[in-house]
């Protein structure tokens, strides 16, 4: 079983149930945990979040696998080592963990050593590692994997990067055969719809903050050949037809133009509607091609409108040619979600407040301001660590949101976290995106489905209309 666990507050403090999305109302299928499977016979995928499942129904289904893959995150440790514990008790099963955190080598030593409940620990891409696994191949023998031998605890050498990403199978089947993908949902995507990665690793220089080439899928970008890609679209729309929208949900899909414009090619008979993560410097003429091949909305990253603070993550876009990127998305009709994040070393509430500014003045069609957050493993935790400004590790509070983990000298986290709320509040009741917005739901049907539930669940999570907990 590949399992992505229960809401850890469901966890944490016994709650039986648990609303399935937060206030941001993101919930992404486990691509990571599907991606893997399919390239183990007879495994199964359950997110209990999207199933709604509680501990107890995730524990009693545990006896009939002999091994639980389990993806676990910074945020999620802890109750996933309590959830280990429990399924111990019920039955004798072998559990190994996943994900970047334990990725971590001093992290999955700790682990390892705090725990006994803890069979195994996959480091980094982990297909392969356990594959191997389920097929018993000898243990030292697995690279990538962190295992207990006569009592002690062996870190196997790391396993090489996969080259060569054709040779995985696609990740959609897997999606189709065991995920609720109806239950999948975020704000900016037309609903419903489902993920791709056309890629693994990131070339760029912003791995600061980045925790995923920092310490999981590497710096170096390899990717998927336009064909195979197209091939998997294809499959998409020939077993899919619920799917409104494909999201390329890698770091970069733009990473190689001229890659992008070759798939754009490929994929412009199908007919088909989708959104990828851009970096802010895609040139005009392959923006162009995407918005013709069905691209309707790219997620960028701008993270600040202050030079410093940009030079101090390596983000390596500036100013000037984030607003180009803006404008020539308008151009062709390309919608753009922008992602900033508040907290980065030298921020203050001045720099904040023209991050805020920023977005207003590129008149961006959506937005996300969230809490800088430094992942263990990452140069933004070690420099956090190295001043002792680290003040908590969890990730969030106890309601279930992102919080922020470190004081500033000049700015605290309660100021940071109180901000993103601020800023979120004051873009979105401007008359301007409010009229944007309306226009844009009496565009298209799907689009008008997307933006009152959007609305719906604004309401009823950041109004109080509702509760978090049921």
């Amino acid at each position: 079983m590949f399992l992505n666990p229960p809401h850890p507050l469901s966890i944490r403090l016994d709650i039986q149930r648990y609303t399935l999305r937060t206030r941001a109302g993101s919930l992404f299928p486990p691509i990571w945990l599907s991606w893997a499977a399919a390239s183990v016979p007879n495994s199964r995928v359950v997110d209990a979040m999207a199933s709604d499942l509680t501990v107890d129904q995730v524990i009693s289904m545990t006896k009939d696998y002999d091994l639980i893959v389990m993806q676990v995150d910074s945020a999620t440790i802890v109750p996933c080592i309590q959830l280990s514990e429990a399924i111990k008790q019920y039955t004798d099963v072998k559990i190994c963990f996943v994900g970047p955190h334990v990725s971590v080598l001093s992290f999955a030593d700790q682990i390892m050593k705090d725990t006994r409940h803890v069979d195994y620990i996959a480091r980094r891409e982990y297909d392969y590692t356990v594959k191997e696994l389920t097929e018993k191949k000898p243990l030292q023998k697995i690279l990538g994997l962190s295992h207990r031998k006569n009592g002690e605890i062996n870190h196997n050498p790391d396993r090489p990067l996969i080259e060569n990403l054709d040779e995985l199978p696609f990740v959609n089947p897997i999606y189709k055969r065991d995920l609720p993908m109806r239950v999948y949902r975020i704000h900016e995507l037309r609903h419903p719809f489902t993920t791709i990665f056309s890629s693994r690793g990131c070339p760029f220089g912003c791995r600061y903050y980045c925790r995923w080439p920092a310490v999981f899928d590497g710096s170096k970008f390899r990717a998927r050949s336009p064909k195979n890609v197209y091939q998997e679209i294809l499959w998409v729309k020939e077993n899919m037809r619920e799917i409104r929208e494909i999201l390329f949900d890698e770091g970069t899909f733009t990473t190689i133009p001229k890659r992008v414009e070759e798939i754009c090619e490929l994929i412009k008979p199908l007919d088909v509607t989708w959104s990828c993560n851009a970096r802010a410097d895609v040139p005009f003429e392959t923006l162009r091609k995407m918005k013709e091949a069905g691209c309707r909305l790219v997620i960028t990253g701008f993270e600040s409108a202050n030079p410093e603070i940009l030079n101090t993550i390596r983000k390596g876009v500036t100013l000037e040619r984030m607003e180009k990127f803006v404008r020539d998305c308008k151009k062709v009709g390309i919608l753009v979600h922008g992602t900033f994040m508040i907290g980065l070393p030298g921020e203050t509430k001045q720099t904040i407040e023209n991050s805020f500014k920023f977005a207003v003045k590129m008149d961006l069609d959506s937005i996300q301001f969230s809490v800088a957050a430094p992942y263990p493993g990452t140069e933004f935790w070690n420099y956090l660590n190295e001043r002792d400004w680290l003040i908590s590790s969890n990730y969030i509070d106890e309601s279930g949101l992102q919080q922020a983990v470190y004081n500033y000298p000049n700015l605290s986290g309660e100021e940071i976290k109180a901000a993103t709320e601020n800023l979120h509040r004051r873009f979105l009741f401007r008359p301007r995106f409010i009229w944007k917005t309306f226009r844009l739901a009496f565009s298209h049907k799907d689009e008008m489905r997307r933006v009152f539930r959007s609305l719906y669940e604004y309401a009823l999570y950041n109004l109080n209309v509702g509760r978090c907990i049921t």
